[in-house]
């Protein structure tokens, strides 16, 4: 009967989650948070964290015409994004790590601005979807 309750609880639906998400995936982190189970809150706090750190050392890297740092900010930034599910941010980074790959950095301040923003909403949202994984999972423990 355990296994049964773990496998429905895995599969829970996600429909009670507002569907209104900008720039996080529900499903991808839905599953990723149940996996993760207590960890899921301390993986956002560092995702938050680490996302704005990555965002300084783009800026520096557009200040100093370091197109190479930029990249690597941007590569490792959609990189995580796109484990938590934050697609809307993994594209964004995914399109200025190739700018700066070939030295454009024209639209650079645009691109890291936007970045900036889609970091603060998949934030937002990665915690939203985490309360409601809490809140599942303390009605599956009471039930």
């Amino acid at each position: 009967a355990n296994n049964e309750n773990e496998k429905q609880r895995m599969s829970s639906d996600t429909s009670d989650i507002s569907d209104t998400f900008e720039n996080v995936d529900k499903n991808i982190s839905t599953s990723l948070g149940q996996k993760m189970g207590k960890n899921f809150p301390r993986i956002i706090d560092k995702f938050n964290l680490t996302g704005k750190d990555l965002i300084i050392n783009m800026q520096q890297g557009l200040s100093s015409e370091n197109s190479d740092s930029v990249a690597k900010a941007a590569h490792t930034l959609k990189g995580s994004s796109g484990t938590l599910g934050a697609t809307g941010l993994a594209e964004q980074c995914k399109n200025l790590e190739l700018n700066a790959k070939s030295a454009d950095l024209q639209d650079a301040q645009q691109l890291i601005a936007k970045i900036e923003a889609l970091h603060q909403t998949a934030v937002q949202e990665l915690k939203a979807i985490c309360r409601f994984i809490q809140e599942d999972e303390e009605q599956q423990d009471s039930a």
